[in-house]
């Protein structure tokens, strides 16, 4: 091996660890590397992956309380894994090992956070070497024997890596509140998508009719639970209903009027939910008139809301899928505000999600993440990149890691996001499906 192992092709272990990279996100991985000509010069390198999620729940009417979580328990709840336990119920920890745990607070608390040995040591930052809370490592305080951790109302993402190597007895937690086991049974995993798929308006192989039958093979391929659809004409949401209508419903409205109006579109699977309503507002300052919203100049607004109801698990979610405008700020988190305000007249659980037009340094990205989680920085799971506005050949992708415009935000007293990304899959292998990569995450929908 090199000592920055980057040279996967001409060195075992390099080459080990670069293929385990692309698949430790989705699996647990134990990477093997053996080099030598000769048995006994040959060498053998081994490294494990392992994600682990735990669920809590923090009620604060309680002061002082202490809580354990035995190694077993801890793992056990998303069933078989790669970890090594011992006959006594201990982990086997590895120096690297990531884990993430998913406490619910119902307010603002501070929970103090150990790791507890197979011989009852305590130990906290000197085995810890990095740790985060919904993605930000300023909201944690290392401390003497433990990790004070700073949560927010509502979920709390908390992931964190191994140092050293220990022999993980439990991780004990003690807060301003009780913190009670939340029923992983109750949980329900969905994949949620946003994608911009690009107006009927290109030619040769970004021709609608050129494309059309790859996307719709590729959404069947991901098959997300909800999408949630930007840029899409009349002609191409028939044409979707043809070619996804027997999975998906697809509730689809114009921005304005015309022979083949562009529009957005919440698309569900009619097998896992029911309809309650569907609807769409002008994002202005008179949202019920059709009407270009304070001091936009390009394109009418809209957004377009369905609510539904997950049959399995009985919780009712209320979708949005938005376009913003492209030129003026004031108009993107104006947009945002009236969003935000028509959800929280129904007191569901909250998935919004579209083409912002808009990064995260953007004022519009700021206001909405101030009530919700974004998925890219909340999942433990997650991968930066631009999602739109990339070569105009649909080929390839520049590394502007800072640019997606494209974001799927949930509310944090419902949702877990346990994994981002935005999707690199390309038709004829070689060009993408639409001019914005779509971005998909896994989350859970706890339960109420």
């Amino acid at each position: 091996e090199t000592a920055t192992r980057d040279h996967p092709k001409e060195y075992a272990v390099d080459g080990a660890l670069y293929y385990a990279k692309f698949l430790k996100e989705d699996y647990n991985v134990i990477a093997v590397a053996v080099s030598g000509t000769k048995r006994e010069a040959a060498k053998v390198f081994t490294d494990l992956h392992t994600v682990f999620v735990f669920n809590f729940d923090v009620d604060t009417e309680d002061k002082g309380e202490e809580y354990s979580c035995g190694a077993k328990d801890l793992f056990g709840q998303i069933g078989s894994t790669t970890a090594e336990y011992s006959p006594d119920g201990y982990y086997f920890g590895k120096a690297g090992d990531e884990f993430v745990l998913v406490l619910k607070a119902e307010s603002n608390v501070t929970v103090a956070m150990s790791l507890v040995d197979n011989l009852s040591a305590i130990y906290g930052a000197d085995k810890i070497s990095s740790i985060t809370v919904n993605g930000r490592a300023s909201e944690t305080c290392i401390s003497g024997g433990s990790v004070n951790l700073v949560l927010e109302k509502g979920t709390n993402t908390v992931k964190f890596t191994l140092k050293e190597n220990i022999n993980l007895r439990s991780v004990n937690f003690k807060s301003e509140g009780k913190l009670n086991l939340i029923d992983p049974e109750k949980a329900h995993e969905l994949l949620l998508m946003s994608y911009n798929i690009r107006i009927d308006a290109n030619s040769g192989y970004q021709d609608w009719d050129q494309r059309k039958s790859h996307l719709a093979l590729h959404i069947l391929t991901y098959s997300p639970d909800v999408i949630c659809f930007q840029e899409v004409k009349k002609n191409q949401h028939t044409d979707l209903v043809t070619l996804i209508g027997d999975t998906y419903e697809i509730i689809w409205y114009a921005r304005q009027g015309g022979s083949n109006p562009e529009g957005l579109a919440v698309a569900y699977k009619k097998a896992e939910f029911t309809e309650m309503s569907r609807g769409m507002f002008w994002l202005s300052e008179t949202p019920e008139v059709e009407s270009m919203g304070w001091d936009a100049q390009s394109y009418l607004r809209i957004a377009v809301n369905a609510i539904i109801t997950h049959k399995e698990s009985g919780q009712t979610i209320n979708v949005y899928s938005v376009h913003l405008d492209s030129h003026v700020r004031e108009a993107c988190h104006k947009s945002m505000e009236l969003v935000m305000e028509r959800a929280s007249q129904y007191d569901y659980p909250v998935y919004i999600a579209g083409d912002f037009n808009a990064t995260y340094l953007s004022y519009a990205h700021y206001v909405t993440d101030s009530s919700y989680h974004c998925a890219q920085y909340v999942a433990p799971s997650t991968e930066f990149s631009n999602t739109a506005g990339y070569d105009g050949q649909w080929i390839g992708v520049p590394n502007y890691t800072k640019k997606a415009i494209d974001h799927i935000f949930v509310s944090p007293e419902h949702f877990v996001p346990l994994e981002y990304k935005p999707c690199r899959d390309k038709w004829g292998e070689k060009y993408f499906h639409s001019d914005h990569l779509e971005i998909v995450s896994r989350v859970l929908l706890l339960a109420e």
